[in-house]
């Protein structure tokens, strides 16, 4: 485990739109995995082996994420954050089918039902931002603005 003081000050720079940002980063990675966190507290009194299920699906995305970040030195940020939104789509979409499978769905919202929806959305979901992402990464490019 690195320390603090091994944590390299400068992250390495994207040649285009993507650049390392704490806030953003952070934010980005909290914010798309927290909904697993409260899944975990609703699901673990009605069935613990659901809760604990969504609690891993929450914390492996997210101590992924950190090892990412902790690498900023040595990784492009543009690859990194579609490495976080493979992982952190493939632990949602996992946790998606599981719920199905274990037939508690119900304990959380049924729009999540195979064959329903919200089911069918949320892999696409993710991988629309990582299409969206490549595209505004390639049109900042190198030497142009990110805006």
């Amino acid at each position: 485990m690195m320390m603090a003081s091994e944590v390299s000050p400068r992250p390495r720079k994207g040649p285009g739109r993507f650049q390392w940002d704490k806030g953003g980063w952070f934010g980005a990675q909290v914010g798309s995995t927290c909904w697993l966190l409260i899944a975990a507290s609703v699901l673990a009194p009605q069935n613990g082996t659901a809760g604990a299920v969504a609690l891993l699906c929450f914390l492996v995305p997210n101590a992924f994420g950190v090892m990412l970040y902790r690498k900023r030195a040595t990784l492009l940020p543009h690859s990194a954050i579609q490495a976080l939104l493979a992982v952190i789509g493939l632990f949602t979409t996992g946790f998606i089918f599981y719920i199905n499978k274990a037939d508690v769905v119900h304990l959380l919202d049924d729009r999540l039902g195979m064959g329903r929806w919200g089911f069918y959305c949320v892999p696409f979901l993710f991988i629309g931002m990582m299409f969206l992402f490549s595209v505004q990464e390639r049109r900042a490019g190198p030497g142009r603005p990110a805006s």
